[in-house]
């Protein structure tokens, strides 16, 4: 039998919805870091090593969770996604890496303007 133990860490003065958010988005996926915990680094590890295998790349990636279910949102700048879980992550990240290997110069690569409101400022200069 194992006992696992889960923490959630707020302010203390912090408003009870984001005391419950913080409850269920750690929870959800075991860790608030959004990915598991520090020590499935092991995990992810065997995960690429097996991925370079000749059996694995005779396999294709199904990167289709959430496929569909993302757009615009009035609140956040770029794609967003309804579910909670989902792939949109993985699947922008390679949308965007192949517009990088099919151009033919720097030039050819779009960039979109920042147009999100950021608080505060951040420095290089520590």
């Amino acid at each position: 039998m194992t006992e696992f133990w889960h923490f959630s860490l707020h302010e203390k003065d912090a408003p009870q919805v984001v005391i419950d958010g913080g409850r269920r988005g750690s929870a959800g996926n075991n860790g608030p870091a959004g990915l598991f915990e520090q020590d499935d680094i092991d995990n992810w590890r065997s995960v690429t090593e097996a991925s370079r295998s000749p059996v694995a790349r005779k396999v294709a990636q199904d990167l289709s969770m959430g496929h569909g279910r993302a757009g615009a949102h009035d609140d956040y700048a770029g794609i967003v996604s309804e579910e909670y879980i989902s792939e949109n992550n993985q699947r922008h990240f390679y949308l965007r890496w192949q517009e990088f290997m099919n151009a033919e110069r720097w030039a050819d690569i779009p960039i979109e303007p920042i147009s999100a409101d950021f608080e505060g400022t951040a420095s290089m200069d520590g």
